[in-house]
């Protein structure tokens, strides 16, 4: 937690004389200020339901006004008021929402490990409804495409009409996602003073998955060239014996949030670096899910980010809508005559059906497309 934002004693002094409030930043400041910065009474388990209590009074305002931050000046006080808007804590649902995170932290302070990590994935949903990416902003829609091997997931996929997300843990590369690597429950245990939050915080990080695409990131339309990459069929298409499925996603599903089952899906171009990332950097959920050593740059890729609040498994199923469609599979150069039957029956038509082929006559190394015909 950035615990600068609640370091205002003079603003914590103020507060303890109000008791009757509608502003939930009230209690929210009063709570975090009490377990960061005070100790005795409140490293006690009496000190910690004390905070506790005004916690909670803060989530019960919040989800009261349907998550905005009602402001009721003649109860703060003028000068009050002030001083939480002086110092940044204005009526933003990025500060609010850390009161979940605080919730989870004194919960797991208590020993209630359950609560605590309810209030984690209550935190990291929250803390995930952010614009979409300026990349994709004035995006109707992106064209993205997916390499696959032919093995039963993905054959699955097809016949269930889904994509699966999986856990970034299982991915090929341990870097794959910095927040899976630094949400490792061993080395949170050794970023952070106080340990009994890190098993519910880092037991959070399993209702993440991520999928991920390439795409042409200048236009985001239609790109044969990276379907005559011979690295993508050679390291994700199981040396070009498998298909590569484009997808067309609609910018309605950039972002999508349903609060009642506290899911969402987000489509995230991934960020390249080659700066040092330290094992105590901050961890930012919004973005540390598609950033990438900038060894993987070539690749172009861009991720769907799942989370789910029910789901801990290592695999997540997004359904295909009219949002989400199959626009075209493609098979490898090497794919097989059955493999190509058996994913023609699948689809029976849905989608068109092509083929990479190389001329050998003329470049042996020239991927070319055609249609695929089953005569």
């Amino acid at each position: 937690m950035d615990i600068t934002l609640f370091n205002h004693p003079e603003l914590y002094k103020a507060l303890c004389n109000i008791d009757d409030t509608i502003d939930c930043r009230v209690y929210l400041h009063r709570a975090a200020y009490k377990y960061l910065y005070l100790d005795g009474f409140y490293r006690t388990k009496k000190g910690l339901k004390n905070i506790l209590m005004d916690v909670k009074k803060a989530i019960r305002l919040y989800q009261k006004s349907k998550y905005s931050i009602n402001i009721d000046v003649s109860k703060l006080g003028a000068e009050v008021l002030n001083q939480l808007l002086n110092i940044g804590l204005k009526a933003s649902s990025n500060y609010v929402i850390r009161m979940y995170q605080l919730a989870a932290e004194v919960y797991a302070e208590l020993g209630d490990y359950d609560n605590s990590l309810n209030m984690y994935k209550k935190f990291y949903y929250l803390a995930n409804k952010v614009a979409v990416s300026k990349e994709l902003q004035d995006k109707s829609e992106a064209i993205v495409y997916s390499f696959r091997g032919y093995s039963i997931h993905p054959i699955e996929d097809l016949i269930n009409n889904e994509i699966t997300c999986v856990h970034p843990s299982k991915m090929n590369d341990p870097f794959d996602s910095i927040a899976s690597y630094l949400s490792d429950q061993k080395k949170l245990e050794r970023r952070c003073s106080k340990k009994k939050h890190v098993k519910p915080q880092s037991d959070c990080f399993k209702h993440f998955t991520i999928r991920s695409f390439f795409a042409n990131r200048e236009t985001y339309s239609d790109d044969d060239n990276i379907l005559f990459n011979k690295l993508m069929w050679s390291h994700y298409a199981d040396s070009h014996k498998g298909f590569c499925v484009k997808y067309r996603i609609k910018n309605t599903a950039f972002k999508q949030f349903d609060d009642s089952n506290e899911v969402f899906t987000r489509l995230v171009p991934v960020k390249y670096s080659s700066e040092e990332i330290s094992i105590f950097e901050t961890l930012n959920t919004n973005t540390s899910f598609a950033m990438k050593n900038s060894v993987w740059y070539p690749e172009s890729e861009v991720r769907f980010v799942h989370f789910s609040r029910d789901c801990d498994e290592d695999h997540s199923p997004i359904m295909l809508n009219k949002n989400i469609t199959i626009e075209e599979v493609i098979f490898g150069l090497n794919c097989s005559k059955d493999a190509k039957r058996t994913i023609d029956s699948i689809l029976k038509g849905k989608c068109k059906l092509s083929e990479i082929y190389n001329e050998e006559e003329k470049d042996i190394y020239s991927l070319k497309k055609r249609d695929y015909s089953s005569i």
